[in-house]
């Protein structure tokens, strides 16, 4: 209702492609999946505009009552089991990893939440900067989820398997809630070419930081875009990334470097 294009709070938000080639979208409500092969639909009243995506192909979704439901996406009946959780205000993101856990990005409480179906267990970790607001990411090869810090002007790195978080400026010797006030929105991590995007939401910039030094370079998009996501390009010779324009609506931008 805030005369945004696209009314977020209702429509498509996010797609996935399952382990079979088939494009899973999510949605308040609401699941589609939709097979290339076949041209066919299939559709769940179960669903959330964010959402992961496990081996199996089920998705993974909090309900109304911010409980984590699994969604069986092999089925043409709704087969969903609830898995209740602690409750939590301001869930913004969430990604499930190659091991089956589901990953929840608490942007307003400044940490993680992480739930692992073989033993029904839930963990969370704080951001080490207090109340940074991990707001999206992703999950690269290794299972190390990465996260913009909203608020903090920084990505954080965290890999649940050595509990390790790692925090990276997004401009060198920048410190936390202090000018230039960069806030990173979406992160796409390139693990081939060691090195991890983002994004200025404020400043229409794009950062590419090196995982291994922390160096960050930093890069002026062609227009004025306002970007809620980008994604690399894992199958390119040389470093990809692509910009899905969220406003001015229907632009899509890609960028190269060498």
């Amino acid at each position: 209702g805030d005369g945004r294009p696209g009314q977020p709070g209702g429509g498509a938000h996010e797609l996935q492609f399952d382990q079979h080639g088939n494009v899973i979208v999510g949605m308040d409500h609401g699941t589609v999946k939709y097979d290339p092969k076949t041209s066919q639909f299939l559709r769940w009243a179960s669903g959330d505009a964010m959402f992961g995506l496990d081996p199996d192909g089920s998705i993974w979704h909090l309900s109304e009552n911010g409980q984590l439901t699994k969604v069986d996406t092999s089925s043409e009946k709704l087969n969903r089991t609830i898995h209740p959780i602690p409750k939590n205000s301001g869930i913004y993101d969430i990604d499930t990893d190659s091991k089956g856990r589901t990953h929840l990005y608490i942007w307003r409480d400044g940490k993680f939440g992480i739930f692992d179906p073989k033993d029904d267990s839930y963990a969370e970790y704080k951001t080490p900067t207090p109340m940074a607001g991990p707001r999206r990411g992703k999950i690269d090869a290794q299972d190390r989820l990465w996260a913009a810090e909203f608020f903090a002007g920084q990505i954080l790195m965290f890999d649940p398997d050595r509990k390790e978080l790692r925090e990276y400026p997004l401009v060198p010797g920048a410190k936390p809630y202090t000018p230039p006030f960069a806030a990173p929105y979406s992160v796409s991590p390139d693990v081939k070419n060691g090195m991890v995007w983002t994004n200025d939401f404020n400043a229409s910039r794009l950062y590419r930081i090196d995982i291994a030094t922390g160096q960050s370079t930093q890069y002026m998009t062609p227009s004025n875009y306002e970007l809620r996501d980008l994604f690399v390009q894992k199958d390119a010779p040389r470093p990809t990334v692509w910009l899905p324009s969220y406003r001015p609506p229907a632009k899509i931008v890609k960028v190269q470097v060498r």
